[in-house]
């Protein structure tokens, strides 16, 4: 079985679908949490801890299932992979609709965790790459984050409406109708099933390409960088409000600078879309996280005024939204002799996943014993910084 590639004609119709999918995908199994969390721990009698353990729980396991949903994909059924994770988000939205205790909680974020190893952007990267002429991969990957940035802007207002006026389990229940109607439809629209072709015998074995040592260790400099980043990123998403508080700042004044994540963020990859011919994704990486750094230091200086804030605001959403496409494009330009792209990019996510569940409540810790804001920003800082140097590290070595 094997995947034809879709063709310089074809894939174009094909993204909107993907993308549509994506935001659908990211707006309820990753935004949705932040409006979900307190209405759930009050109807199940639990604090806000044990509901994001739950998230926490999700996000591990899905950093255990992306190495082996990209292995499926390598193997050519990324249609599967990705309509078997629309499929098992709305179990588990239907599980958590119908949520009566904290096994109940525990149980649909594990399976909400599968759906998210297999359904978020590295998988879609995986099939994109074995679908898309290699010459237009680094364009449909950017597009198809111009979708997906989309995912907050919609599912935030829209799930506090739906918790408003029907309650958060209608919500689950609503997500999970969107998850088979919308993601799974798309999916079966957009990739197509692998084709059975009549080979020579041992002809439909693609040589397995590993890493050289020389790779492996490019390959750990990059899977490191992306985890740091994304320790740092996970830190900003679930703290911001109370770090720029430390600063002077009112929750008002805090919310609005999150305002400017993300237009910044589509305004970044638009740019970088223009770029796709000038600029390779190596140097577009080195621009992400010099950006990612310059706004840590904006906001270690944000006391009492909106000035650094903001400026904030503005680095943060474009190097962030850059930081999203170079997770798709740096591989494939650092790993070319990899045969197996989607495994590849399973692993790199694997370590991101892991470090992303454990930050906001290592940070959550931290906040509760006052420590001194200068060094929580501080150690943030300083692994941006260690993110940075360990990427430049895996482009150069």
């Amino acid at each position: 079985m094997t995947q034809a590639r879709w063709g310089r004609t074809t894939w174009g119709w094909r993204l909107p679908f993907l993308g549509v999918a994506q935001i659908v995908a990211w707006g309820t199994l990753y935004y949705a949490i932040t409006l979900l969390s307190q209405p759930i721990a009050a109807s199940l009698a639990l604090t806000q801890t044990w509901v994001y353990g739950a998230f926490t729980l999700s996000l591990l396991v899905s950093g255990l299932v992306a190495p082996l949903a990209g292995r499926i994909i390598d193997a050519g059924q990324g249609r599967w992979v990705l309509s078997g994770s629309a499929v098992l988000a709305a179990v588990g939205f239907a599980w958590l609709g119908v949520a009566d205790d904290v096994f109940d909680l525990y149980g649909s974020w594990a399976l909400l965790g599968l759906a998210m190893g297999s359904g978020l952007y590295d998988a879609a990267f995986a099939v994109l790459h074995r679908g898309v002429p290699q010459v237009d991969y680094r364009r449909a990957v950017t597009l198809l984050t111009l979708f997906g940035g989309f995912a907050s802007t919609v599912f935030w207002p829209l799930t506090r409406w739906l918790v408003e006026q029907q309650g958060w389990r209608e919500a689950a229940f609503y997500f999970a109708a969107l998850q088979l109607s919308v993601c799974l439809g798309s999916y079966l629209i957009a990739v197509p099933p692998p084709l059975q072709l009549h080979l020579p015998v041992g002809a439909h074995k693609a040589p397995n390409v590993g890493l050289s040592p020389p790779e492996m260790r490019r390959f750990i400099a990059l899977a490191t960088s992306f985890a740091l980043v994304s320790f740092t990123i996970s830190v900003l998403c679930a703290h911001l409000v109370a770090l720029l508080g430390l600063g002077g700042l009112s929750a008002g004044e805090a919310i609005l600078v999150g305002t400017l994540f993300g237009p910044m963020q589509v305004v970044a990859r638009v740019i970088e879309y223009g770029c796709a011919n000038k600029a390779r994704p190596v140097l577009v990486g080195s621009v992400s996280f010099a950006l990612l750094t310059l706004s840590l230091a904006a906001l270690a200086l944000a006391q009492g005024t909106l000035f650094w804030p903001v400026l904030f605001g503005l680095l943060y959403g474009a190097g962030n939204g850059v930081m999203t496409i170079i997770r798709g494009t740096v591989p494939a330009e650092l790993f070319p002799r990899v045969t197996g792209f989607g495994g590849l990019l399973g692993r790199l996510a694997m370590p991101s996943f892991i470090a992303k569940s454990g930050a906001p409540f290592m940070f959550a810790l931290l906040l509760d014993h006052q420590v001194p804001r200068v060094v929580l920003i501080g150690t943030l800082l300083v692994t941006m910084a260690l993110a940075w140097m360990s990427y430049e590290f895996a482009r150069r070595s």
